[in-house]
């Protein structure tokens, strides 16, 4: 019990701010690659003109 009332907040200001970090993180990661579909899809959307002429 003294453990917990010893060590009880630094442990939960640890594990708050490695949770928020990982929360950041992810959300930076997922909007990356939302933007690199994003623009996969347009340069393919883009080049199908030029693609589609190439066969007349």
């Amino acid at each position: 019990v003294t453990f917990y009332k010893d060590f009880g907040r630094p442990i939960a200001k640890v594990f708050l701010m490695a949770f928020f970090t990982y929360q950041v993180t992810y959300w930076a990661w997922v909007k990356m690659e939302k933007e690199e579909v994003r623009g996969e899809k347009e340069s393919r959307w883009f080049s199908m003109p030029s693609f589609l002429r190439s066969f007349f």
